[in-house]
């Protein structure tokens, strides 16, 4: 059994010594907090005599405030070593060279008499003097307690200008340097003494951790903090990656404290919380941690009136809905930000309320009129200025009121507003967020007809499937006078053909033109095609052209569009069935819009079971290769209208005009892959929108119109082409999971037959060269010696 002693905690760490034996190995040593959490291990290398110290540091996990007792315990064994537990304060107190209290020579017998006097200058500095006139030679130690806990004792034995005597009787101590946080009750006497030196009991405000910046006044109370540890963010949950939450709040309050001095410095208008009927006082509680000074709040079932004349003086206006959570820098963001009338922002769902706690990121782009007026994905992740919200319809204000948003989102879609996405999320909850029920929606439609004709009628509403979360969608209402549609094609008639026939049951309020071009195909297969499309459509309205070369996309569908003669030009591979029959006529009314480049819709593949609803931004990644753009398979929002960082090629429509403007696609350099990528990034720096929408469908037979090729090369070129387009990321309508999973994985598939018998093969090779190297090693090693001959 090994011997040893813990003797005490001494600059972060529980040290002692152990006693092995004389020529004994090392010792593998683990301490433990209160008995059972093991918190770190150490060897003690034994000298000579057996004798070895050790020092186990503790980890910054538990410099939290908290009082833990520490044993240590030979591993292997139950009986910790004597002279523990060892209390440790939580790193209440900090290191520092003065001696510890425990350490420090206390006189049997105080002086009779003692004079002395302390001044404390706050925010941290104590200074003083302790003289015994009964023995003017003699250097009293001097106590410092926090509350009734002694911190340290200091020796008075420093010149001070007040002491009698030859002088030297004076002190000084820094208590930032010797207590965390606080605030605390302190006591300075004379060791022995029960009664304070004058002047030596005071209250201090609060001291700065290790690292911590000081702002009086500001997340002070223990309150405050608990409730910051508490406080699920996206970037304390991203954080939780890298480090311990226990961690991340001490982060947070250095951000949120730096943020307080600047604003201190430079203070402007306040910002207005207004709270949507039901909202918790968790949410109150939490906007109390703004950084930025002036903050006011109203409950919005205060009235039309009231939201008015608040709103008027505020410089912004923030949202809060039942479960919402404001990030502590929520309005000091805002504060920042010049020439916006809106800015919108993600919102954080985490797992649980925990710093650190995973959770789904739900990314949201600038407000965009699409989005906003179909009401869907309305939420209150947005701040808008005072006087724009002082200037909506008291019907829109109304429905705050009784704590529904999506008409403010209808109306804003209808005004000219300087409008931002910002990337941080600064609203959070606990558990999923679900947008507006759609009997909620459809409460408001007559509102929502009286927003429209308000702005001049330019939009009609149609109603939606029911499977869709909204009841009704926004249309334009002015239509293309005439539609082309070009679809290339190479042979396989029946194909083509079956697309063909989807299209001839399209509804639309003016003509259609089909361009057809031919690559290629065997004449009877091309005459078959072409003739179909006029039985179906009628000779008028096919144009049939040849390119014969190579397969590419690009020129293609370029000479497609030379021949057009409609204003809107539609491109469809020709394995595309169109579902909607009112799916080309919305599409060319949406690509007249002012602003608008392409629009697409939802194209599923029934025999894969994957859809395409739109392109997304690719995230950041270290591969030159990955394409900066991609079809997005996530179904999340899939059922949702909403602008998009592109459209697929395989069916979107855009104006004639502009498409020859930007030059049409590029058949030099992207003759087929990542053509409509290289088209959606040329319209998207100009400053045009890309819209999806969800309520038109379309089927898609990936694959059966073209083969694989290797585009890498072109893949990298965008990438060069197009630096901006990297953080395109941060600003669209996505769900991104932030931390690790907290589920069990799913079980792996049982491979296929394919793959079985293939690891059987290579499990018989393996084994089959383990067999041929244990030979080699024994004929290399000769014969057993002790074994016999047979």
């Amino acid at each position: 059994m090994v011997q040893g002693r813990l003797t005490g905690i001494v600059d972060g760490a529980i040290t002692g010594w152990v006693l092995a034996g004389e020529g004994s190995g090392p010792v593998w040593l683990e301490a433990a907090a209160d008995g059972e959490s093991p918190v770190g291990r150490t060897r003690a290398e034994p000298g000579e005599d057996g004798r070895a110290g050790f020092a186990i540091p503790i980890p910054e996990a538990y410099l939290d405030g908290r009082m833990r007792f520490f044993d240590v315990r030979p591993l292997g064994e139950d009986r910790p070593l004597d002279g523990g537990p060892a209390a440790f304060d939580g790193g209440l107190l900090t290191m520092l060279e003065l001696a510890p209290a425990a350490e420090a020579a206390t006189p049997a017998e105080p002086p009779p008499l003692i004079e002395g006097l302390v001044r404390f200058e706050p925010p941290a500095a104590v200074e003083g003097w302790a003289f015994a006139p009964g023995e003017p030679d003699r250097r009293l130690t001097v106590e410092i307690l926090a509350g009734e806990r002694l911190v340290a004792a200091v020796t008075a034995d420093r010149p001070h200008p007040d002491a009698p005597g030859d002088t030297r009787h004076g002190f000084r101590v820094d208590l930032s340097r010797l207590l965390r946080y606080g605030p605390h009750e302190i006591v300075i006497r004379a060791a022995g003494a029960f009664a304070p030196l004058p002047g030596g009991r005071f209250r201090t405000g609060v001291f700065a951790a290790d690292g911590e910046v000081d702002c009086p006044g500001y997340l002070d109370t223990a309150e405050d903090r608990t409730r910051l540890a508490r406080l699920p963010f996206e970037h304390q949950a991203r954080a939780a990656l890298r480090m311990d939450p226990s961690r991340l709040a001490p982060r947070l309050i250095n951000r949120l404290r730096r943020e307080r001095i600047g604003f201190l410095a430079a203070p402007g208008s306040a910002a207005l919380l207004l709270t949507l009927p039901g909202t918790e006082e968790t949410s109150r509680a939490a906007w109390a941690l703004q950084s930025w000074p002036l903050t006011s709040s109203l409950d919005a079932s205060k009235g039309v009136e009231a939201i008015r004349a608040v709103a008027a003086g505020a410089a912004w206006v923030l949202f809060a809905a039942p479960g919402d959570v404001l990030h502590p820098s929520a309005a000091g963001v805002l504060a920042a930000i010049q020439d916006t009338d809106v800015v919108t922002w993600p919102r954080f769902c985490a797992d649980a309320a925990r710093a650190g706690s995973p959770g789904t990121l739900l990314r949201r782009p600038a407000l965009e009129a699409a989005t906003a007026r179909h009401g869907a994905v309305s939420d209150t992740t947005l701040a808008i200025r005072g006087e724009v919200l002082a200037a909506a319809p008291a019907k829109v204000l109304g429905a705050l009121a009784e704590g529904r948003a999506h008409p403010l989102w209808a109306w804003l879609g209808g005004q000219r507003l300087q409008v931002r996405a910002h990337p941080e999320a600064l609203t959070s909850r606990v558990g999923d967020w679900s947008p507006p029920a759609r009997a909620e929606l459809a409460r408001d439609e007559s509102l929502c007809r009286e927003l429209l004709a308000d702005d001049g009628s330019a939009f009609t509403l149609a109603a939606a499937d029911a499977d869709l979360p909204m009841p009704f969608v926004l249309v334009p209402a002015a239509r293309a006078r005439t539609t082309s549609v070009a679809i290339p094609f190479r042979g396989r008639p029946e194909l083509t053909l079956r697309c063909l026939h989807s299209l001839s049951a399209q509804r639309l309020s003016g003509e259609l033109e089909l361009i057809l071009v031919d690559n290629q195909s065997d004449p009877e297969e091309a005459a078959r095609v072409i003739d179909g499309a006029r039985r179906m459509l009628g000779p008028g309205r096919v144009v049939a052209l040849s390119y014969d070369a190579a397969f590419n996309h690009s020129a293609q569908n370029n000479l497609a569009a030379e021949a057009a003669q409609g204003e809107v030009l539609v491109i469809c591979n020709n394995d595309v069935v169109l579902k909607d029959p009112a799916l080309l006529e919305q599409l060319g009314a949406w690509a007249l819009r002012p602003g608008v480049a392409t629009v697409g819709c939802r194209l599923e593949d029934p025999e894969r079971g994957v859809g395409s609803y739109g392109h997304v931004h690719s995230p950041p990644s270290e591969d030159p290769f990955q394409p900066l753009l991609r079809e997005n398979p996530d179904p999340a929002y899939g059922r949702f209208v909403h602008a998009v960082s592109g459209n697929t090629l395989a069916l979107a429509a855009i104006r004639r005009d502009l498409y020859l403007e930007l030059g049409g696609l590029d058949a030099r350099r992207f003759p087929i892959g990542y053509n409509d990528v290289d088209l959606m990034l040329r319209a998207s720096r100009r400053g045009l929108a890309h819209l999806y929408l969800c309520h038109l469908v379309a089927e898609h037979r990936r694959g059966s119109s073209r083969t694989g090729d290797d585009e890498d090369l072109q893949a990298l070129q965008l990438g060069q082409e197009y630096p901006e387009a990297a953080q395109g990321h941060l600003s669209q309508l996505s769900r991104v999971r932030i931390g690790p999973a907290e589920a069990q994985a799913a079980p792996a598939a049982a491979p296929s037959p394919e793959d079985a018998a293939l690891i059987e093969r290579l499990e018989a090779l393996l084994a089959r060269q383990a067999q041929a190297e244990q030979r080699r090693a024994e004929l290399l090693a000769g014969p057993d010696p002790g074994k016999s001959g047979g």
